[in-house]
């Protein structure tokens, strides 16, 4: 700390060389003094004609963002940088930086999956480098199973939402959905779908399909059957009881 008093008791950062600035971002940092870097590094970029050094600080004020937990303006540093730099040898580093940040900032799967989508669209990006982008795939495929999970979850609550209103209609347009796009990408999905069909079915009083779909469910998940079973009987000794 008295080092920056002592670079900094004449001179404000315009006034100061590139070093200086360097010097002064590099003991802020060890300081903790994270808002002074930023301040020291911005001011590089604008007194450097050195595209070395602009490159490596764009990408350092980026990490520090990240760090200090401002994702959004993390999030938006890096894109930046892979959209300057596009062949850097840090594009890959960048690349899933920028998922992290992103993934980061995704929201419970009761609300708008806005954010989710777009770390799905990052990670399947990355992973469309092949070999060319390899240090981080298994982390990368990891974030992309759990974020096509929390979409996976929340098209159920959505589900569940039209049945509490008795919007059938609704109801039979996302169960089409989750079948046509999850059934094969999230483990114990067709469970949770013909599970999802029959109680559709019998809210509908559709006798026919519910025995249909509770037929399969017998046959693929037993379990899961009896569970169906049970639950609907329960369900109507409650209809039952509030007829009086």
């Amino acid at each position: 700390r008295e080092k920056i008093k002592d670079l900094t008791y004449r001179k404000n950062s315009k006034e100061m060389s590139v070093e200086e600035l360097r010097i002064a971002a590099n003991l802020c940092l060890e300081a903790g003094w994270y808002d002074k870097a930023l301040t020291y590094l911005h001011q590089m970029i604008i007194a450097t004609k050195d595209f070395k050094v602009i490159k490596q600080v764009k990408l350092e004020i980026a990490d520090i963002l990240f760090e200090q937990g401002l994702l959004s303006k993390a999030t938006d540093c890096y894109g930046d940088y892979l959209d300057l730099y596009p062949g850097s040898e840090y594009s890959e580093y960048a690349h899933y930086k920028k998922l992290l940040a992103t993934f980061y900032q995704t929201l419970k799967i009761d609300q708008d999956q806005s954010i989710t989508r777009n770390a799905i669209k990052l990670a399947e990006s990355y992973l469309e480098k092949g070999l060319a982008y390899r240090q981080y795939s298994d982390s990368v495929g990891e974030i992309r199973q759990h974020c096509q999970l929390m979409l996976y979850q929340n098209e159920v609550v959505v589900f569940d939402f039209y049945m509490k209103k008795k919007s059938f209609k609704a109801a039979n347009s996302r169960l089409a959905y989750l079948r046509k796009e999850y059934v094969e990408a999230i483990s114990g999905a067709e469970r949770d779908i013909l599970t999802m069909e029959c109680r559709l079915a019998e809210a509908e009083g559709n006798t026919q399909k519910y025995h249909d779909r509770l037929a399969l469910l017998e046959k693929k998940f037993p379990q899961a059957a009896e569970t169906t079973r049970v639950a609907a009987k329960g369900e109507k000794k409650r209809s039952y009881v509030n007829k009086f």
